[in-house]
């Protein structure tokens, strides 16, 4: 009984954990003047995103969300911005 609550305890802290670096990787991705950077937090954003589906007890949709849109769309959004060569602007 006292370990399943340990186990809980830091469950829930991973939870806050990684709803913390997803909040947080939103913004850096708005924000971010170079868009490799942007496209890698949004990578970070996915990655975050089925976490909290895992601890959310929806393993497999944790899953998909992970081998479908981290490794296929943001891969593909990646060679994108890397085939167009975008200039970062100089202030």
């Amino acid at each position: 009984n006292m370990i399943y609550q340990e186990y809980q305890i830091i469950s829930e802290l991973f939870f806050v954990f990684s709803l913390r670096v997803l909040l947080f990787s939103v913004v850096l991705m708005v924000l971010c003047v170079n868009p490799i950077h942007s496209v890698l937090f949004f990578i970070l954003i996915f990655f975050c995103s089925s976490l909290i589906f895992t601890f959310l007890h929806a393993d497999f949709i944790g899953l998909i969300f992970l081998m479908v849109y981290v490794g296929a769309i943001a891969v593909l959004f990646v060679f994108v911005v890397m085939m167009l060569n975008i200039k970062r602007i100089e202030r």
